[in-house]
């Protein structure tokens, strides 16, 4: 949902997730795709070509179980899993985003060493 001039949610802005859930504010493209890498575990490129903020609320199933120590979703803000669609179902029947995996080449940062400083 784009953000609109006189959003009553004024200069708000954000993310937040829980496994099953994300919420943001004011987020562009490039910021979605950095909690979705987190999500998906792997590389997530934006090709959408959209501009601007835009205002996401997404319920999903989780692919894994969640972890001891993470903190609780906000009350109501979790159907059962299995009410719930797939993060990929989700994206797309929420907000009209397609994950689509496909084979690319990136570029990658490899750090093969590293050595302290020396005393100068």
């Amino acid at each position: 949902m784009p953000v609109l001039p006189r959003d009553p949610l004024g200069p708000t802005c954000g993310f937040v997730s829980f496994p099953g859930w994300m919420s943001g504010r004011r987020l562009t493209m490039a910021h979605l795709v950095q909690p979705l890498m987190q999500v998906v575990q792997r590389p997530v490129v934006d090709e959408t070509g959209l501009a601007g903020e835009f205002d996401i609320d997404l319920i999903y199933t989780p692919d894994q179980p969640t972890s001891i120590g993470v903190p609780a979703p906000p009350p109501g803000a979790l159907a059962p899993p299995s009410d719930r669609p797939s993060l990929f179902t989700a994206m797309q029947e929420d907000l009209g985003l397609k994950l689509d995996a496909r084979r690319r080449t990136l570029d990658v940062l490899v750090i093969d060493r590293v050595e302290r400083p020396s005393d100068n």
